[in-house]
């Protein structure tokens, strides 16, 4: 049970942010930065 909750919670920090998941969760938006945007092909 201990390594469940460890293992979330370092996976909940990990981001670009540490609370860049977790802000995700609860307003349901995710900030996308430029460089993740697909182009589109020509």
């Amino acid at each position: 049970m201990l390594a469940f909750v460890i293992i979330h919670a370092y996976l909940a920090t990990v981001g670009h942010t540490p609370t860049a998941h977790i802000k995700a969760m609860i307003t349901g938006w995710e900030d996308v930065h430029d460089k993740e945007v697909i182009k589109r092909r020509s």
